[in-house]
């Protein structure tokens, strides 16, 4: 390796050390990111907080919404990846994977609502206060000539 690379390597090192921060930054405010992961360094402000749980509601046509109750071993544990997830990468967590698993199961249900339940840091009081993040989705619509 030259001089010369080794300089380049040593500036984009610096760059990124000194970039990553703000988008890190970016990533915790604007989608929930955990900002005690990713290489972010919120862990010296920010208390490690997890999510302590979610449920899921659902709906045929246009009815009432009703709580999926007594979900399969494998439902069950798609909801838990998920919600592990959720505690790295927040709203940038897929849940149409768990959606489409959910639609299959209960096929009737045309609409679905996932609620996390998030304890949060309220910047003002300094308290911790519920939150809930909700991801809505349809069931996709059968192909063509189905």
């Amino acid at each position: 390796m030259t001089a010369r690379s080794k300089g380049l390597l040593v500036v984009a090192a610096l760059a990124t050390l000194t970039v990553w921060p703000l988008v890190h930054t970016h990533l915790v405010r604007r989608y929930g990111v955990n900002p005690w992961k990713l290489g972010g360094w919120g862990m010296y402000a920010a208390p490690a907080i997890l999510p302590s749980g979610m449920e899921i509601f659902g709906r045929a046509g246009s009815g009432p919404f009703e709580q999926l109750s007594a979900p399969s071993p494998g439902l069950l544990a798609a909801g838990n990846d998920v919600l592990a997830r959720h505690r790295w990468l927040g709203r940038l967590t897929p849940t149409r994977p768990l959606a489409d698993r959910v639609f299959a199961e209960r096929p009737a249900w045309t609409e679905l609502r996932m609620v996390v339940h998030q304890p949060v840091l309220d910047r003002h009081s300094g308290m911790i206060e519920a939150s809930e993040i909700v991801y809505e989705h349809r069931r996709h619509a059968p192909p063509a000539g189905s």
